[in-house]
C-alpha cells in the first residue's frame, strides 16, 4: 500500500479529531440503546472528548490526544496530562472502558504507564495508535474513502480522464460513476445526485445520516418575490418553510432571485439565475409506528399499525408523514402553543375487508372527536389533547362503511377473503347484505328467490295434498350443503331453508293435463307466493330462533335500494306461528 492510499493520522489536530470522532460514532451507531456524545473541548471537556452512554449511563470514554511524537523521551511529561484526563472521569458510576487515542502507535512503556493509571479499579484500559485506527477504519469503506480524500489531487486526476475520447461502450458510464463517487466522498453527512438534461444541471442533496444538519449544517439565503400569479406557489412555499412537507416546492428563477448557499467549501455558492426545489423529506428506512385512538378514562378505542416515512422541521415546528394501513396522515405541530393541524386521507379500495373495516372504524372515531396518539417503536412521539376535526373532515360515507362492514362479517363467518371493490352493482350489493343477514342467523329475503322451481318425476308419492290443484298452501323446503355466490366467492353456507305461508303452482291446469297423459316427468314446476309477500329464507345451522318461532324476514335496510316487493305487507299476526318443520311437500308425490 502506498502513502497515497493511507490515512495520515498526524496530518493535523483538526483532521485527527474529526476523523476519529466520525469513526467512533460509526462504530457504535448500530448498537441498541446506545448514545454517542462528542464534546467540543475548547471550553473544557472534563476528560470527556467522546463518551458512550447505555441507557443514560456512561460506559466508555475516549480521550483524544494529538501526540504525533508520542509520550516518551522529551515528551514524557504528556503522561501527566493523560493521567489528569483519566482522573477526571475514573469515578463515574458504570464506567467500563477508557481508551486513549493518539496518532502514533504506543511504546511498551507508554501502554504500561496508561494501565497503571487504573490503580486497581475495574476499568478496562486501552491505547489506540495508528495500527488500531487503521484497522477500525478499514471496516467502514465509505468513511475510509472520505478520510482519504484529497480534493486538489482527485480533481486534477479526474480532469485528465475527461480528456479521453470516450470511444468505448463503457467509457461514459465509468466516467460518470467515478465522478459520482468523488462527489459522494466530499462529505460523510451529505450525498448528492446530479443529472443533466437539455444543458441544465440539477444537484439534489440528501442526508446520509439523521444528524447531518447538526454535524455539517448547510444553509441558504433567498429573497423570493411572488407576483399575483404565484398565489398557490406562495402558500405552498410558506407551508414548507414553516413545517416542511412531503411534496416538493420549486421556485423558478424569476421568483427566487439571488440564491446563496452557505456551508462547507464543496457546497458554498451564489447565483442570480438558479431555480430552487425544496424536496420531500424522507427517512433512509421507514420507522415502524402505531396509531392509537383514545378516550379519556376508557383506554384505547382503536389501534392501526403502520410506518413513519418522513419527518421534517421548519421555522414554526415539526411535520410528520405516516401511513397506517391505508390511512395517510401528515400532521404539523408548532413548537409554541398546543394547536396543530393534520391532513388525513384514506383509500381502502383493494384492501382486505377486515383490514379496511379497521381503518374506517378508526377514522369514524377520529371524526367523532376522539384524541389520537402516534407511537414509534413503542414510544409516544405525538398526541392530541381535545382533538377537533374540521367540518369537512375525512367523513366515512355510510354506503362505503356498510359495504366494508358486511364483507368483514362474511370474511369472519365463512373463512374467505374479499377485496373492497371500486364499484358494486345494486344486485351485488343486495347479495352481500343477504349473505350477512343469513350468516347472523336471521331470516331475510332475496330477489333471486322470488319463487321455487322444482322438477317433476313420475314416481308415486304419498297421500298428501295434491299441490297441482292450484290452491295456495304453506310450504317449506330444505337444501343441505347449499352454496351462495357473493362477488365471485362461493360461500358454503350449510342447510338452506325457505318458507312461505301461501304458495301455489303456476299453470297448474296444464301440469295436471301432462300428468294425466303420463308425460309430466322432467317438467318444471314453479311455486310462487300468492299474497304478494316474498319467500322467507334462512340457514338452519345458524338460525337463532326456536322451532316455534315466527318466520319474519329482516329487511335489508340498504340506503337508496328499495326492499323486496311486498316485504312491508307481511302481517306477523296472521303468519304461521309454527315452523312447518321438516315435512315439506315433495314434487315426487305428483
Amino acid at each position: 500500500m502506498t502513502n497515497e492510499h493511507m490515512v495520515n493520522w498526524a496530518h493535523s489536530r483538526a483532521y485527527f479529531d474529526r476523523v476519529v470522532e466520525a469513526l467512533i460514532r460509526r462504530m457504535w451507531e448500530s448498537k441498541p440503546d446506545i448514545q454517542v456524545h462528542v464534546i467540543d473541548g475548547r471550553g473544557g471537556d472534563d476528560g470527556l472528548d467522546v463518551y458512550v452512554e447505555r441507557n443514560g449511563v456512561t460506559v466508555h470514554v475516549y480521550q483524544l490526544k494529538f501526540f504525533p511524537e508520542g509520550m516518551s523521551g522529551g515528551w514524557k511529561t504528556r503522561r501527566a496530562q493523560v493521567k489528569r484526563s483519566f482522573k477526571s472521569v475514573r469515578d463515574l458510576d458504570g464506567l467500563e472502558d477508557w481508551t486513549l487515542v493518539t496518532p502514533r502507535n504506543p511504546t511498551v512503556q507508554e501502554k504500561q504507564a496508561v494501565g497503571a493509571m487504573r490503580e486497581g479499579r475495574a476499568i478496562r484500559m486501552h491505547v489506540w495508535g495508528q495500527a488500531a485506527l487503521d484497522d477500525e477504519l478499514s471496516k467502514f469503506p465509505t468513511l475510509l474513502t472520505w478520510a482519504q480524500r484529497d480534493d486538489a489531487l482527485t480533481f486534477l486526476k479526474t480532469a485528465a480522464h475527461e480528456k479521453d475520447a470516450l470511444a468505448g461502450p463503457d467509457d461514459l458510464q465509468n466516467r460518470v460513476r467515478d465522478i459520482a463517487a468523488i462527489a459522494d466522498s466530499r462529505s460523510i453527512y451529505w450525498g448528492v445526485n446530479v443529472s443533466v438534461e437539455h444543458g441544465v444541471t440539477t444537484e439534489t442533496f440528501y442526508a446520509k445520516r439523521p444528524d447531518a444538519p447538526e454535524k455539517e449544517p448547510i444553509s441558504f439565503t433567498i429573497a423570493p418575490t411572488f407576483g399575483p400569479e404565484h398565489t398557490d406557489l406562495q402558500q405552498h412555499f410558506r407551508r414548507v418553510m414553516e413545517f416542511g412537507s412531503t411534496s416538493p416546492v420549486r421556485l423558478p428563477p424569476e421568483v427566487l432571485g439571488t440564491f446563496e448557499v452557505k456551508g462547507p467549501e464543496w457546497v458554498a455558492s451564489r447565483s442570480e439565475s438558479a431555480a430552487l426545489e425544496l424536496g420531500s423529506p424522507s427517512l433512509s428506512e421507514a420507522a415502524p409506528a402505531e396509531l392509537r385512538v383514545r378516550r379519556p378514562g376508557a383506554g384505547y378505542l382503536a389501534r392501526l399499525p403502520g410506518e413513519v416515512t418522513a419527518v421534517s422541521r421548519g421555522l414554526r415546528g415539526l411535520m410528520l408523514h405516516a401511513n397506517f394501513s391505508g390511512l395517510t396522515m401528515e400532521f404539523r405541530k408548532p413548537d409554541e402553543g398546543t394547536d396543530g393541524d393534520a391532513d388525513m386521507h384514506y383509500d381502502v379500495v383493494g384492501m382486505n375487508a377486515t383490514e379496511a373495516r379497521a381503518v374506517l372504524q378508526t377514522v369514524k372515531y377520529m371524526d367523532e372527536g376522539h384524541d389520537f396518539e402516534i407511537f414509534i417503536r413503542g414510544q409516544s412521539i405525538f398526541q392530541t389533547e381535545g382533538y377537533a376535526p374540521s367540518d369537512s373532515g375525512t367523513r366515512v360515507r355510510e354506503t362505503l362503511w356498510s359495504i366494508v362492514d358486511d364483507l368483514a362479517v362474511l370474511e369472519r363467518e365463512f373463512m374467505v377473503g374479499f377485496a373492497v371493490p371500486n364499484r358494486i352493482s345494486v344486485e351485488e350489493r343486495i347479495d352481500v347484505r343477504v349473505a350477512r343477514l343469513l350468516a347472523e342467523g336471521v331470516a331475510t329475503t332475496s330477489p333471486k328467490m322470488a319463487s321455487l322451481t322444482l322438477t317433476a318425476t313420475d314416481e308415486p308419492g304419498d297421500d298428501g295434498p295434491d299441490i297441482l290443484d292450484g290452491q295456495p298452501r304453506a310450504m317449506t323446503t330444505s337444501n343441505s350443503d347449499f352454496v351462495i355466490e357473493v362477488l365471485g366467492q362461493e360461500l358454503h353456507v350449510g342447510t338452506f331453508r325457505t318458507y312461505h305461508p301461501a304458495v301455489a303452482v303456476q299453470d297448474a291446469k296444464a301440469l295436471r293435463e301432462k300428468r294425466a297423459r303420463g308425460d309430466i316427468k322432467g317438467s318444471k314446476v314453479i311455486l310462487a307466493p300468492t299474497d304478494g309477500t316474498p319467500l322467507r329464507i334462512w340457514l338452519e345451522e345458524r338460525w337463532k330462533g326456536g322451532p316455534s318461532s315466527v318466520i319474519v324476514p329482516t329487511p335489508w335496510e340498504l340506503t337508496g335500494i328499495p326492499e323486496t316487493k311486498g316485504l312491508g305487507d307481511i302481517d306477523t299476526t296472521k303468519d304461521s306461528k309454527h315452523l312447518p318443520g321438516r315435512t315439506s311437500h315433495s314434487i315426487t308425490s305428483l
